[in-house]
């Protein structure tokens, strides 16, 4: 890990320079023994020498050594923090170990607060439009209130009393008959069959053509001369002489 670079060996590396001899220093002694030979090639092999290693200086030294500067900064900087990192690092675990046991037990209680409070805000949003109509109306269209009131009033008189009212009593006559209607059926339907079931023929609709038979027997009790303590002429038997 981080903790585990040698910043030291890193340091000490960055504080060497960038070569082992200085070359302004060796061009300049070049430049010095070539002045002591005589005229000729070597000379100025010499000379040419000292002005290439000059040259090279110049163009490579400088930003090595910039380069070095920079790293041995960065090193340094990166040892101040590696030292104060795994008390850092202890921080936020610790930090994070708690924010878990604050949402493992107050969840619920945070959902719900939060859906509240967007359900206040969401509420807010139409209260704040509302109060919005309700300035239009009243401030910016005073001018048609005359003619709002008489609309309303033409709608209800004439929705309300001339086709809601008669409408719904219309609706609640027949829901009330129903009602009464359905207990009625049912009650007849159970009392059926107590009624006596009787078959009439169009022959004895004329007293006269009762047969003699059924008077005289009596089969049915009307062969009486009073029923009940009553004359029944009708039913009076006939005299044989």
């Amino acid at each position: 890990g981080i903790d585990r670079i040698n910043y030291s060996m890193y340091l000490q590396e960055a504080e060497k320079p960038p070569t082992k001899v200085d070359l302004l220093a060796f061009a300049s002694f070049l430049e010095t023994e070539a002045n002591q030979l005589p005229d000729g090639n070597l000379k100025q092999a010499f000379l040419m020498d000292a002005q290439n290693i000059r040259a090279i200086h110049q163009q490579h030294v400088p930003p090595v050594q910039q380069s070095l500067n920079s790293l041995k900064q960065s090193v340094w900087a990166l040892k101040q923090t590696s030292s104060k990192l795994p008390e850092e690092v202890k921080k936020v675990l610790a930090s994070l170990d708690s924010a878990q046991h604050f949402l493992t037990s107050n969840l619920s209680s945070i959902v719900i607060g939060e859906t509240k409070k967007f359900g206040r805000t969401i509420i807010g949003y139409f209260e704040h439009y509302l109060q919005w109509v309700l300035y239009a109306i009243t401030e910016k269209m005073t001018s048609c209130k005359p003619m709002i009131t008489a609309m309303d009033s033409a709608v209800n008189g004439i929705l309300c009393s001339y086709v809601a009212d008669p409408l719904n009593l219309f609706w609640f006559g027949i829901g009330k008959a129903t009602m009464l209607l359905l207990p009625a059926v049912i009650i007849a339907i159970k009392l059926a069959k107590y009624y006596r079931r009787m078959d009439s023929e169009d022959v004895y609709d004329d007293v006269g053509t009762v047969p003699m038979k059924n008077l005289e027997n009596g089969s049915n009790g009307y062969h009486k001369d009073h029923l009940y303590g009553v004359h029944n002429p009708v039913m009076t038997s006939p005299s044989r002489y």
